[in-house]
C-alpha cells in the first residue's frame, strides 16, 4: 500500500491540530478541510464564523475541480420595506491610523452559508462520519482554546463589535474584560450545537434553529427570515484557471461580477440604500 501523505496548512495551532487528528484517524482531505473549518469558528472567532459565507475550491483525485460556493446570500424575503430605517447599528472601528464606522447589529446579518457549505462538502466528498469531523471543534468548544496574540489583536480592534450585545460580553469578556492573548475561549452551547448536527444542511435549515433566528430577528429589526434559510443552496461554479507561465496554471473562483453576471436579485433594487452581501440572485 503507497504511504499516505498531507499537508495542512492553517491560521490557527488548534485549528492545524483538528484537521491534523481527522487525518490520522483516517479521513481524507476534505475531512480534514471541514474539521478545521469548524475549529477555527472557536480559534479564529475575529476572522471566520459558522454565520458568515465562504469558498471551498475543490479537486478530488478522480473528478473535475469544482467551486463550492457558500458566500452570504442577500436575506429579507417577506420583511416589510420598513426596516430600511431602522436595522442597522453603527460602530466605530480605531484603527492605528483613522476611525471607520461599521455597521452591527441584527440588520447587519445575511443568510449565512458558512456552515451549509462545510455539510454540503462532507456529504459529497467526506470519508469519516460527521461526528468524527466536528470532535476536535466540540472539544474546543466545551474545554475551551486559548487564544492566540494575532486573534486577540483583532478582537481588542473589533471589541465595540463584539462586546455590543450580552451575549457577545458574556463569550469575549466573562471575566468582565476583554479575553487577552493566552486566555481561553468557551462556547458550551456551540458545542452542544454541533453534536445535534445533521448530516444534511437540507435538515437543518428549515429546522428548529431556523424559527429561533427569525425569532431573534424579529426582535432585533434584523432581516433573515425561515424563507431565506430553507431556500439557501451551496452552488457548484467553475473554477477559473488562468495561465501561469511556463505551461503551469492555477485554480481559483471567478470574481464575483463574473460569476453572477446571468444573475440579478429579485428584491436587491429594493434595498439600494444598504450594500448587498452578494448581488446575484442565483440561489433562488
Amino acid at each position: 500500500m503507497a504511504e499516505r501523505r498531507a499537508a495542512v496548512a492553517a491560521g490557527d495551532p488548534a485549528v492545524l491540530a483538528a484537521a491534523r487528528e481527522v487525518l490520522l484517524a483516517g479521513g481524507n482531505a476534505f475531512d480534514a478541510a471541514v474539521a478545521g473549518g469548524f475549529a477555527s469558528a472557536l480559534a479564529e472567532p475575529a476572522l471566520t464564523s459558522l454565520g458568515g459565507g465562504g469558498f471551498l475550491l475543490a479537486h478530488p483525485a478522480e473528478g473535475r475541480p469544482v467551486l463550492h460556493d457558500f458566500f452570504v446570500d442577500a436575506p429579507g424575503r417577506g420583511r416589510s420595506e420598513t426596516l430600511l430605517e431602522r436595522h442597522l447599528v453603527p460602530v466605530t472601528v480605531r484603527f492605528p491610523g483613522a476611525e471607520q464606522v461599521f455597521h452591527a447589529g441584527f440588520g447587519s446579518c445575511a443568510t449565512p452559508g458558512v456552515l451549509a457549505g462545510l455539510l454540503r462538502i462532507h456529504a459529497l466528498l467526506g470519508r469519516l462520519p460527521l461526528a468524527a469531523v466536528t470532535a476536535p471543534a466540540v472539544r474546543l468548544a466545551r474545554d475551551g482554546v486559548a487564544l492566540g496574540r494575532h486573534q486577540a489583536s483583532l478582537l481588542g480592534l473589533l471589541e465595540p463589535i463584539f462586546l455590543l450585545r450580552p451575549e457577545g460580553r458574556r463569550l469575549f469578556a466573562p471575566e468582565g474584560h476583554l479575553l487577552r492573548a493566552g486566555e481561553c475561549h468557551r462556547n458550551a452551547e456551540l458545542a452542544d450545537f454541533l453534536e445535534s448536527l445533521p448530516d444534511s444542511a437540507e435538515d437543518f435549515y428549515p429546522g428548529d434553529t431556523a424559527r429561533r433566528i427569525e425569532r431573534d430577528m424579529d426582535r432585533g429589526d434584523g432581516w433573515i427570515t425561515r424563507r431565506d434559510l430553507e431556500a439557501y443552496r451551496v452552488i457548484e461554479r467553475a473554477p477559473l484557471a488562468p495561465a501561469c507561465g511556463a505551461g503551469a496554471s492555477t485554480r481559483t473562483r471567478r470574481p464575483r461580477a463574473e460569476a453572477h453576471s446571468s444573475h440579478s436579485r429579485s428584491h436587491s433594487s429594493r434595498r439600494c440604500q444598504t450594500p448587498s452581501p452578494n448581488p446575484s440572485d442565483s440561489r433562488r
